[in-house]
């Protein structure tokens, strides 16, 4: 489980995050909703290791992930982030996108070899495998850097807006590949989005966020309340 608690984070005047307390339980979809500078990606990277918090700590389990003054890296935290912009290596094909993380594990050649091959099978990429990022589709890039992230089987995934420039049906798509490979793993998610559709699609659990703060929680067994959560969308983020 990981376990934020009373998480405070500034860049000069701006309050990015602020005083945020959550979990995130093992196997669980999290949703965060919220409009364009509410402080979703700034969550995403105090968890994922790339800023320190000003307050509070982040836990994995009982291992301190970040503190004001403890920062565990990114690449011991058992969790990986799907960027905005994706984040791909233009200049390594897809192959080696894919194996670049496992080539620090400690594994075997032969054992790089087979996984990144799993990996490309389960998001349909063989075809594409000696290809540059550059001449993929949109959709095969999506692919590309989901199966970058899990290729080293992290306990949870944070995805930062990750299918903002796909149409209606390649979206739906690839959130389909996602809860199919979360279900295989058994991995935790927690996805960020300003998006109404990607939310009722997805989410196990929505946590609303303006201005820093958490404002509202609404879990599945309340079928998010679609009319309350509509209109909290409507007024805070669709007219934001």
């Amino acid at each position: 489980m990981i376990k934020i608690e009373n998480v405070s984070k500034s860049y000069g005047s701006i309050q990015a995050v602020d005083n945020v307390t959550m979990t995130l339980a093992p196997d669980e979809v999290v949703v965060i909703l919220g409009p364009s500078g509410c402080g979703k990606t700034s969550l995403l990277r105090l968890i994922a290791g790339f800023e320190y918090p000003d307050s509070g700590t982040i836990k994995m389990g009982d291992q301190m992930l970040s503190s004001k003054h403890q920062k565990l890296a990114p690449s011991r935290r058992h969790l990986n982030m799907v960027f905005q912009d994706l984040g791909l290596w233009p200049h390594m094909t897809v192959f080696n996108n894919i194996a670049f993380g496992l080539k620090r594990s400690g594994i075997t050649r032969q054992q790089i070899v087979a996984r990144t091959k799993e990996i490309l099978q389960q998001v349909s990429l063989q075809p594409h495998q000696q290809r540059f990022p550059s001449h993929l589709s949109g959709g095969e890039k999506q692919r590309l850097a989901i199966g970058r992230a899990i290729a080293t089987t992290p306990d949870y995934l944070l995805l930062d807006e990750p299918f903002n420039n796909l149409d209606v049906i390649l979206k739906q798509e690839m959130i389909d590949l996602l809860l199919a490979l979360k279900k295989k793993m058994g991995m935790g998610i927690l996805y960020v989005t300003h998006h109404l559709d990607e939310v009722l699609n997805l989410a196990e659990r929505v946590i609303a966020m303006q201005q820093g703060e958490l404002r509202q929680i609404i879990e599945k067994t309340q079928s998010f309340n679609e009319q309350e959560l509509l209109t909290w969308y409507t007024e805070n983020i669709q007219h934001s």
